[in-house]
């Protein structure tokens, strides 16, 4: 899968008029420069070309962030900017380019140090909007930062039910997917990966008892059946070590995926892209494509790093009751609540 929608995102790179490497939109036609695209696919590139030791991908993925870095001044002031997503991106390719790459590496920090913090709450953003503050913090020295990630910490926390699962809006009672719980807990796994020890045992276990038995994580309020949850939800499995539920997610994907990608579709269906079918109006390819290949890689790069020991709670304060039988689960809502 990772060949294969790496084939698609780079058959989307175009040279614009200026000869910089744009990230074009399959059907909108343009690059969506607003959202986070472009940059999950340069970091991509260029996590990915380094792992591999293909020069050619991780040139091609640096050349992509530089013209992404040249029109970050004028992106970030776009209305629907994606900032707690790009910024996240761009630490992600520090991380691998602290080593081989200085100039562009300085370039990044100047980017993201000198763009506001986000102030966006939305809790599936805070893991990121934390991590890039931790970023800013050892960059700078400045305290401003360490109290930002500090209270995206406690919001996170906040959001956190006894039994594990993570709501999305708070207060508590408001908003509750599956899809935006196992986003928030992929980028704190990845935190835990690069040396944080965030307990995540209870978090971890609400999940892998929400799996349906065909192996479909994401089929419950909004953003069901999106391929957004996918790349993080492989992510997880594979970075913490449970290779039975690693292989049934990718038992369950893989001919979906196939025919997601010859669609230019985002959802997990048979549409044509075009028809954007049970789409919002936010909705791209390009971007959702971008953000599953960048959670593959980094599947990839943390492959088995840091293993989660689940812990299963009595608890049952998200509202949701699974019932599994051998080829059915049921889900049952208790409560009034948003999804």
């Amino acid at each position: 899968m990772v060949n294969l929608t790496l084939k698609t995102c780079e058959n989307w790179i175009k040279v614009d008029q200026n000869g910089l490497l744009r990230f074009i939109d399959p059907i909108d036609k343009e690059e969506i420069s607003a959202h986070y695209g472009a940059t999950h696919t340069a970091a991509a590139f260029i996590v990915l070309g380094n792992l591999r030791g293909d020069l050619i991908l991780l040139e091609k993925g640096k050349s992509l962030l530089i013209s992404v870095i040249k029109r970050w001044d004028t992106s970030k002031l776009l209305p629907s900017f994606h900032a707690d997503f790009n910024n996240f991106a761009l630490c992600v390719a520090f991380d691998t380019l602290k080593d081989i790459d200085s100039e562009l590496c300085n370039q990044i920090k100047k980017k993201v140090s000198s763009t506001s913090d986000s102030k966006h709450d939305t809790v599936n953003w805070l893991p990121m909007r934390w991590y890039v503050n931790i970023k800013r913090y050892e960059w700078t020295k400045e305290e401003k930062y360490k109290n930002i990630s500090e209270a995206c910490r406690i919001k996170i926390k906040q959001a956190t039910n006894k039994d594990g699962g993570i709501e999305d809006i708070l207060p508590k009672g408001k908003s509750f997917n599956l899809q935006y719980d196992l986003a928030t807990v992929a980028v704190l796994q990845y935190m835990n990966c690069r040396g944080l020890e965030i307990d995540l045992s209870k978090e971890m276990g609400f999940l892998l008892n929400s799996v349906a038995p065909d192996g479909d994580i994401n089929y419950q309020g909004r953003g069901t059946n999106q391929i957004f949850a996918w790349g993080m939800w492989l992510y997880l499995l594979s970075s913490s070590q449970d290779e039975v539920e690693t292989n049934k997610a990718i038992s369950f994907l893989s001919n979906k995926v196939t025919i997601m990608l010859e669609n230019n579709n985002l959802m997990l269906n048979n549409s044509k892209g075009e028809e954007k079918h049970l789409w919002w109006d936010y909705h791209y390819s390009s971007v959702y494509t971008a953000h599953f290949l960048f959670w593959m890689v980094l599947s990839l790069v943390d492959f088995q790093k840091k293993a989660i020991k689940t812990k299963n709670s009595e608890s049952k304060d998200s509202e949701l009751l699974f019932i599994k039988r051998p080829i059915i689960l049921f889900q049952l809502l208790m409560g009034e609540k948003n999804i």
